[in-house]
C-alpha cells in the first residue's frame, strides 16, 4: 500500500514539474518576443537561452535564437541554433532559407548544396531565396553549370523577385559583367535598401572595379546592420586603406586586434598604414607578425622589405625583396632598394641580375646607375661596374649631369669614349663647369695640350674672374 502511495506522489510531482517547466518555457518565449518587438536584442537572447535550458529540444526557441544571431551577422552561432531547429522539425519554410544563409556566412558551401532536395518543397519566395544562395555556393565551389541552372530556375519561378535578381547578379559577377551587376544591385536596393547580401555584393563589385569609396560605404552599411560580422570589418578596413582613409582603416584594425591579437589581415592593415606614414619600425613589426602566420600577400612582402631597407636591416630586406623582385616592373623603386641591399651585403654578383632590365631612361634612373657604378668601383668590382655602365649607355639622355657622370665613370675605367659623353654634356649645358674641367683634365692626361689650352682660353674669356 505504501508503495502505491509513493508511486502516486511521484507521478503527481513529475506532472507538476513538467507543467511548471512548460509554463517556464512559454514564459521565456513570450518575454523574448516582447523584447524583440522593442529591439532589446540582448535581453531577448537571455530569455531564449533560458527557454533552451528548460527545454533543450524546443525548436521555436532554437529558431528565434538562430534568427537573431543571423541578423547580427554571427554565422557560426546561427548555424548551431538553426541546425538544431531544423533537426527538431521546425517549419521548413522558415528555417531552411535562414540556415542556408548561415552556411553561406560560414563558407559551408557543401552544406548549402546538400539542402537542394529539401528546398524543392519550399514555397515560391523561400525557394527563390534558397536558389540565390545555391548560385553563390555553386560559383564558390567552381560549379558554373549548377550556378547557371540555379539562376534559370530562380528566373522561371519569379523573374522580378529580389532573390532571383540577386542570383543573376552573383552569376554575372562571375562573368565580369560589372555594369549589369551594378544595375541589378540598384534595382534590389530600391526594393529593400537594407538587403545585407546585396550590400555585401555592392562592396565586393566596387572593390573589383576600384571604386574604393563606394566599397567602404557599402561595407559600413552592412556592418551597421550586422555588427558581429568579422569578415566585413576586414573588408571595410581594406577598402578604407585603398581609398586613402588610413586613420579610420587603422581604427578598425585595432578593434579586430583587441579581440584577436594575431589576426594577420589586421596586422597587414597596420603595416600598410605605418609605412604610408613613414613609421618604418612599426611597419616592419606588423608586417613580420602577419608574415609569420603565412599571410604571404605580395604587398605585405614589399612593405616588409622596404621597411627593413629604411631601417638598414639588410638581411631582412634582402630576404623579402628577393622573393618579389621578379614580379616588379623594370623601373620599380624596390629594384633599387634590393640592388643597394645586395651591395651592402657584398652580394656583388647578384646586382646586375636585379637591375639587368632596369630602364635608365629617366634622369634619376641614370644617376642611380652611375652612383651604383661608383660604389662598385670603390669596392674593386670593375667588371660589375662596367656592366651597369653599359646598361646606362643604352639609354639616351638629354640631361647634362647624367652624360657627365657617365663620361667621368668611363674615364675612370680607361674608356676614352667618356670624352664624347663629357662633350655632349657641355653641348647640353654650356655653363657646366665641372664637365669642362673633366675634359681639360682628360686632355692633359692624354697629352692633348692643344685641347687643354683651347679650354683654358675659353675659360679666360667667359669666366675671367675664375680663370686665375
Amino acid at each position: 500500500m505504501k508503495f502505491v502511495k509513493v508511486s502516486l506522489y511521484l507521478s503527481i510531482a513529475l506532472a507538476i514539474t513538467a507543467c511548471s517547466e512548460q509554463v517556464s518555457v512559454e514564459s521565456h518565449l513570450e518575454s523574448a518576443k516582447s523584447y524583440l518587438s522593442q529591439n532589446k536584442v540582448n535581453e531577448s537572447i537571455i530569455e531564449l537561452k533560458n527557454a533552451i535550458r528548460a527545454d533543450s529540444k524546443n525548436a521555436e526557441a532554437r529558431f528565434l535564437l538562430g534568427q537573431i544571431y543571423l541578423t547580427l551577422g554571427d554565422g557560426t552561432a546561427a548555424v548551431k541554433e538553426l541546425e538544431r531547429s531544423y533537426q527538431y522539425n521546425y517549419a521548413v519554410n522558415k528555417v531552411l532559407p535562414l540556415l542556408t544563409r548561415a552556411y553561406i556566412l560560414t563558407d559551408s558551401d557543401v552544406d548549402v548544396l546538400a539542402l537542394s532536395t529539401a528546398a524543392k518543397k519550399l514555397s515560391t519566395e523561400e525557394q527563390s531565396q534558397y536558389l540565390a544562395y545555391q548560385t553563390l555556393a555553386a560559383l564558390r565551389s567552381e560549379q558554373p553549370e549548377l550556378a547557371q541552372e540555379s539562376v534559370e530556375l530562380a528566373q522561371s519561378i519569379a523573374q522580378q523577385s529580389l532573390y532571383s535578381m540577386l542570383a543573376l547578379a552573383y552569376f554575372q559577377l562571375s562573368e565580369s559583367k560589372y555594369e549589369e551587376v551594378k544595375t541589378l544591385i540598384s534595382r534590389i536596393l530600391i526594393i529593400d535598401a537594407k538587403q545585407v547580401d546585396t550590400l555585401m555584393l555592392q562592396g565586393q563589385v566596387s572593390m573589383v572595379t576600384k571604386d574604393y569609396q563606394q566599397a567602404a560605404l557599402s561595407f559600413k552599411e552592412y556592418l551597421n546592420l550586422q555588427p558581429r560580422s568579422g569578415i566585413v570589418q576586414l573588408l571595410l578596413a581594406d577598402a578604407l586603406l585603398k581609398s586613402g582613409q588610413d586613420k579610420e582603416a587603422e581604427n578598425y584594425a585595432d578593434a579586430i586586434l583587441a579581440q584577436i591579437q594575431s589576426q594577420p589581415f589586421a596586422h597587414y592593415i597596420k603595416a600598410m598604414v605605418a609605412f604610408n606614414s613613414e613609421s618604418f619600425d612599426k611597419a616592419s613589426e606588423h608586417a613580420e607578425i602577419a608574415l609569420s602566420t603565412n599571410f604571404n600577400q605580395f604587398n605585405l612582402k614589399l612593405v616588409a622589405g622596404a621597411s627593413a631597407f629604411y631601417l638598414k636591416n639588410w638581411q631582412q630586406s634582402h630576404r623579402h625583396l628577393t622573393s618579389v623582385v621578379k614580379y616588379l616592373p623594370k623601373d620599380h623603386q624596390a629594384r633599387r632598394m634590393l640592388a643597394v641591399t645586395q651591395l651592402e651585403l657584398g652580394l656583388i654578383d647578384e646586382i646586375s641580375t636585379t637591375i639587368g632590365n632596369f630602364e635608365g631612361s629617366q634622369t634619376d634612373d641614370g644617376q642611380f646607375l652611375s652612383s651604383l657604378s661608383y660604389k662598385l668601383l670603390e669596392l674593386g668590382a670593375t667588371a660589375e661596374a662596367k656592366k651597369l655602365l653599359e646598361q646606362n649607355e643604352e639609354a639616351t639622355s638629354n640631361n647634362a649631369g647624367n652624360n657627365a657622370r657617365k663620361g667621368i665613370l668611363k674615364l675612370m675605367m680607361n674608356d676614352p669614349s667618356g670624352i664624347q659623353d663629357l662633350q655632349d654634356a657641355v653641348k647640353l649645358d654650356p655653363t657646366f663647369i665641372e664637365a669642362e674641367l673633366a675634359l681639360a683634365y682628360a686632355a692633359i692626361q692624354n697629352n692633348d695640350i692643344e685641347k687643354a689650352q683651347e679650354i683654358a682660353i675659353k675659360w679666360q674669356e667667359k669666366y675671367p674672374e675664375k680663370s686665375s
